[in-house]
């Protein structure tokens, strides 16, 4: 327990917080009560399966995909293909594994990322000129939920 004189203790006491005026012995036994609960989070997260990794020929077909619009074809080119073409931590054109976490966030959510960045992303993936409309042709091509 903290050492405060008792004279300075009826005035500090208000704005200690909680754990500081317990003792030892209670903050030990607290820990204990969750050490189990925190422990069996810990190994359900080992279990999860890592996510899948392209292979080359994901990649191969990566390389070779692009969008059916002339316009946003050359935006793809432009501003996306370096980083979604490639291994990299964006995740990859026409690779489901990758972007099915992400889709089930919502149309507006991927939105909002590309338009804003997020992570590793910059804010339009560096296509200053892409509308919000072609942020979701985009994002739709790349993901294969517009096919």
């Amino acid at each position: 327990m903290l050492s405060i004189s008792r004279s300075k203790q009826s005035f500090v006491q208000p704005f200690m917080p909680s754990v500081i005026q317990q003792t030892e012995p209670q903050i030990g036994q607290r820990t204990m009560r969750l050490l189990p609960w925190v422990l069996a989070a810990f190994l359900t997260a080992c279990h999860a399966a890592p996510p899948a990794e392209p292979t080359d020929a994901d990649l191969m077909r990566a390389d070779t995909l692009r969008p059916t619009d002339a316009a946003l074809a050359a935006k793809y080119e432009r501003a996306c293909l370096s980083c979604h073409g490639v291994r990299s931590a964006a995740p990859l054109t026409g690779f489901s594994p990758a972007w099915q976490p992400r889709l089930a966030k919502g149309a507006d959510v991927l939105l909002a990322h590309s338009r804003d960045g997020f992570n590793g992303m910059p804010a339009k993936g560096l296509c200053s000129d892409c509308t919000d409309d072609d942020l979701r042709g985009l994002t739709a091509f790349m993901s294969g939920a517009s096919q």
